[in-house]
C-alpha cells in the first residue's frame, strides 16, 4: 500500500526533475522567444527596418531609416543598445570624414548620445560651413550642444541664423532653451507656451523636445503645476503609462530630454 502512494509522488518529482533540466536547443537557429518589437508612431517597427537594411546594408536610404529609427528609441527608452545598431547601420560611412551629409548629422547624434562633444562639433561645423541644407538642423543641434556646455550666447545666435530654415516651433525652442540659461527664463517660457498653443501638429520629435524644455524652465521657476503638467504630455506622445509613485517628473520622462540636445538632433529642415 506504502509502495502505490509512493509510485505518484516518485512520477511528479521525476516529471518536475525533468522539467528544471536547461533546454540546449540542436541548432542555432532555433528561435526560442520572440519579444514585442518597439514600433515608432507613424513608422515601420524595427526589425522591418533592420530586416530591409540587412539585405541592403550599403544602400544609403534604407541604412539612415534604420539608424534613425534606433537612434529615436533609445531616446524613448534610455537604452544604449540602439546606439550600436545605429552605429552599425552607418558603418560604411562612419570612418569618413566627408561622409554624405545625412550621415554626418546622425553621426554627430549618436556622438552626442555617447557624450562624445567634441566629435560632434566637428561633424556639426563641417555641415554648417558646407552648402548642403542638413547644415541648418546642424545649426540647431549645435545650437543645443553650446546649452549643454552653458553657452547660451552661442547657442542663441545659432538658433536665430537657423531660424529661417526650420519650422516655427523647432526655432521658439531653441530661442526658449538659449534664453531660460542666459536668466531670461520667464519670458523664454512665456513665448515657448505660446509657440506649443498655435504649433499642435508639430511632428511628434519636436512636440516633444518642445515639453521638455518648457518642464525644465517650469521646474527652474518653481512653477510646479508647468513642471508636472509638460512630463504628463511627453507621456501621452511617447504612450508610457502613468509615472510611478515616488519617481520624479524629470526622470520618468524615458523618450523626453532637455536641453541637451539629445532629441534636437532628429529634426530636419523645412
Amino acid at each position: 500500500m506504502r509502495l502505490c502512494f509512493a509510485l505518484p509522488a516518485l512520477v511528479v518529482a521525476a516529471a518536475a526533475a525533468a522539467a528544471d533540466v536547461p533546454y540546449t536547443p540542436s541548432d542555432d537557429s532555433v528561435v526560442l522567444e520572440r519579444f514585442a518589437v518597439p514600433r515608432l508612431p507613424g513608422t515601420a517597427s524595427l526589425r522591418e527596418l533592420r530586416d530591409a537594411w540587412i539585405a541592403k546594408p550599403t544602400f544609403l536610404p534604407t541604412a539612415l531609416a534604420y539608424a534613425r529609427a534606433a537612434l529615436e528609441l533609445n531616446r524613448r527608452e534610455e537604452d544604449p543598445r540602439y546606439l550600436g545598431y545605429a552605429e552599425a547601420a552607418l558603418a560604411p560611412w562612419w570612418g569618413r570624414q566627408e561622409a554624405p551629409p545625412e550621415v554626418m548629422l546622425l553621426r554627430a547624434s549618436l556622438r552626442l548620445a555617447r557624450v562624445d562633444y567634441d566629435g560632434a562639433a566637428q561633424d556639426l561645423r563641417a555641415l554648417i560651413e558646407s552648402a548642403a541644407p542638413e547644415g541648418h538642423a546642424a545649426r540647431i543641434t549645435r545650437a543645443s550642444l553650446y546649452v549643454s556646455r552653458g553657452d547660451p550666447a552661442s547657442a542663441l545666435a545659432d538658433c536665430e541664423a537657423a531660424t529661417a530654415y526650420v519650422s516655427p516651433l523647432v526655432a521658439s525652442t531653441c530661442v526658449a532653451a538659449a534664453r531660460g540659461l542666459s536668466g531670461n527664463a520667464a519670458s523664454a517660457l512665456a513665448d515657448l507656451e505660446q509657440a506649443l498653443s498655435v504649433n499642435p501638429g508639430a511632428t511628434i520629435a519636436t512636440l516633444l523636445w518642445a515639453h521638455g524644455v518648457a518642464a525644465e524652465l517650469g521646474q527652474r521657476l518653481g512653477r510646479t503645476p508647468i513642471a508636472r503638467r509638460r512630463p504628463r504630455a511627453t507621456r501621452k506622445l511617447c504612450r508610457l503609462p502613468p509615472r510611478p509613485r515616488g519617481v520624479s517628473a524629470r526622470s520618468s520622462i524615458a523618450c523626453s530630454v532637455s536641453t541637451s540636445g539629445q532629441l534636437v538632433v532628429a529634426f530636419n529642415a523645412r
